[in-house]
């Protein structure tokens, strides 16, 4: 059984930490879920190491292949389906935000409450909806209410 908690969190992302978000869930979907390749996942997962521990709790590359392996064993293939599902909705959401930030060129930063699913035993957790924009940082250095 696979225990989980589904919460949001304000996270606070620049535009490339926002890529490497998008980069990693993009790989945990591709090489996790879809055809998985441990290896490959962590050295794509790798790549984005500096965002792993910010947004998907796993710090190393090795740790989220290694949870999301464990996470396969234990859901049945509903759930499965069901969980791949909400990663490729979270990964378009991180997708907008991406786009907010290139076309507002004159904010450096959004702070952002993302709704999450953690795999607690795991150690792991996805971004898995649409994200609230609560701020934003004006590259001058003052933060904007949204």
């Amino acid at each position: 059984m696979a225990f989980t908690k589904e919460y949001a969190k304000k996270v606070i992302l620049s535009l490339d930490e926002v890529r490497k978000a998008k980069q990693a869930q993009t790989a945990m979907y591709e090489h996790g879920f879809k055809k998985p390749n441990g290896d490959k996942l962590a050295q794509l997962v790798g790549a984005s190491a500096t965002i792993l521990g910010l947004v998907f709790i796993a710090s190393t590359s090795v740790g989220v292949a290694a949870g999301i392996a464990g996470i396969l064993a234990l859901l049945a293939p509903n759930e499965k389906a069901a969980l791949e599902s909400m990663i490729n909705t979270g990964y378009k959401e991180l997708d907008k935000i991406e786009t907010f930030l290139e076309t507002n060129t004159k904010y450096s930063h959004v702070e952002v409450n993302l709704p999450f699913i953690e795999y607690e035993r795991q150690g792991i957790r996805f971004v898995t909806g649409k994200g609230v924009v609560t701020r934003v940082k004006a590259k001058n250095g003052g933060w904007v209410i949204m």
